[in-house]
């Protein structure tokens, strides 16, 4: 399984989760989740001045993000085209998946 069960326990208790939650969980910085929201990585849900708050369904992408910078030392930039790329790959399975079930067997 590929993804923690504290993050789906997570998911389906909470509706959203702050900021400082967010470092907690994800092992983030307060600039890195800011920095990611704004660039549409983490779905912010309420942001009212400083109080921000995201969709707990982004806490693994988070983690992703944590990881990658452990193992590969990429600075922001470098994390936000790792990203973007990761994101077209999955389309281009999920299209490749669709286009392989309209296959004849």
């Amino acid at each position: 399984m590929t993804s923690d069960t504290g993050d789906e326990i997570l998911t389906m208790l909470e509706s959203e989760i702050t900021v400082a939650e967010m470092m907690a969980i994800s092992g983030l910085d307060r600039e890195s989740v800011y920095e990611l929201a704004q660039a549409g990585f983490l779905r912010v849900l309420r942001s009212t001045g400083a109080e921000w708050s995201f969709d707990p369904g982004c806490v693994p992408l988070a983690r992703r993000i944590r990881r990658l910078r452990a193992g590969f030392d990429l600075d922001d930039a470098g994390m936000l085209l790792a990203l973007s790329l990761f994101e077209r790959i999955d389309a281009l399975e999920a299209r490749l998946r669709e286009l392989e079930c309209r296959l004849p067997r």
